[in-house]
């Protein structure tokens, strides 16, 4: 079976060292080595990302420790983090204010491109 990166940790192999605590102490290192572990890899079968997903799903679904700590990486990133830039630079929200977004909007609708 595929094994998972260690992002979170290992609640029945674990102690509590600094260098276990470090590996997955910040919330962003831990997401970003889980999406890059998911992530397709150039010239490799089709059928692999598929694969690690399932491997990630079958461990957080059967260790209710993992699957907190994944929960508490991804509250701690969101509370934490200003992520309105994030959220600009992904197309999500515009990087232009409320009022000058809702006038293009309206704009947009009253005056229609040629």
């Amino acid at each position: 079976m595929l094994m998972p990166p260690k992002v979170l940790p290992d609640t029945d192999t674990d102690t509590d060292t600094d260098a276990a605590h470090d590996a997955v102490a910040d919330p962003v290192q831990a997401l970003v080595t889980l999406v890059a572990y998911l992530r397709p890899r150039r010239g490799e079968d089709e059928t692999a990302p598929a694969r690690r997903f399932s491997a990630v799903m079958e461990v957080l679904e059967n260790d209710a420790g993992r699957t907190a700590a994944l929960r508490s990486h991804i509250e701690t990133l969101l509370n934490t983090r200003q992520l309105v830039g994030f959220f600009a630079d992904s197309g999500v929200l515009p990087v232009t204010g409320f009022f000058t977004e809702l006038g293009r909007i309206v704009t947009d609708r009253l005056l229609p491109d040629l």
